[in-house]
């Protein structure tokens, strides 16, 4: 769940892109899905570095451009453990109330993006984790935008081991 100390928000679930940085899928990162609802400058963006924004494939805009609903922060990108995760239910039912249904199609949306451009994302993600990383040195105004992977992988293991 959120962690966000904003009204109305402390119930909504912490979304995201879950996959592995190293070769032999030991180290699990998720990298955060944020919305762009009602951020004007976002609505043409272009993906950057460490930004990759979702585009809702099913409408263009003026331009004839896929409009950006979301964005995958891969600069926020933390390492999460199996028992963390949950998959959340996308399936409309009939009973679902008008806003449900609306994030459910929403949701649908991101991961139809997401899928389609599943190894653009892996390929980023895993570029963006070795340059912190190994290269913090080269790379400074990066590591300074980024998570400290390293770290929050100590904090993590940390936080496994108390269970």
């Amino acid at each position: 769940m959120s962690v966000s100390p904003q009204n109305g928000k402390d119930d909504r679930p912490f979304l995201g892109i879950v996959f592995p940085v190293d070769n032999d899928n030991k180290k699990k990162y998720c990298i955060p899905l944020s919305s762009v609802e009602g951020k004007e400058k976002h609505k043409n963006a272009k993906s950057t570095e460490d930004k990759i924004y979702v585009r809702d494939l099913s409408r263009k805009d003026e331009n004839g451009a896929n409009p950006a609903i979301g964005v995958l922060n891969v600069n926020n990108m933390i390492p999460v453990d199996d028992c963390v995760i949950m998959p959340i239910d996308i399936k409309v039912y009939a009973n679902d109330s008008k806003s449900v249904k609306n994030n459910k199609i929403w949701r649908t949306k991101e991961l139809d993006w997401c899928q389609k451009n599943a190894g653009i994302i892996e390929k980023k993600a895993k570029k963006i984790y070795k340059l912190v990383v190994e290269n913090p040195k080269e790379n400074i105004r990066l590591v300074k935008r980024c998570c400290k992977f390293d770290v929050l992988e100590i904090v993590l293991e940390q936080w496994k081991q108390k269970d």
